[in-house]
């Protein structure tokens, strides 16, 4: 996982389970940051039928790497906003 900026500019969307997304998915009117993204992704209903996708710095993160940049956001906090 590469460096986590909470900050970047981030798109989530919403797909049906089993599929993937493409560039085109994210053509999307509202920007996130990877933090807020990540955070809503992550605290969401899990009794949905759709899975969560971020796309953040051209890299797209299924919900397992959405996980990790929680992880590392979690680690972040933990050592103050001056470790950032």
């Amino acid at each position: 996982m590469p460096a986590i900026d909470p900050g970047a500019p981030a798109i989530l969307i919403w797909l049906a389970e089993g599929v993937t997304p493409s560039d085109g998915d994210f053509q999307a009117d509202q920007s996130w940051t990877l933090e807020r993204a990540a955070s809503h992704a992550f605290y969401a209903s899990k009794d949905r039928d759709n899975r969560p996708w971020i796309k953040s710095g051209g890299r797209i993160l299924d919900q397992n790497e959405i996980g990790q940049v929680m992880s590392g956001l979690r680690a972040m906090e933990m050592f103050g906003p001056e470790r950032r």
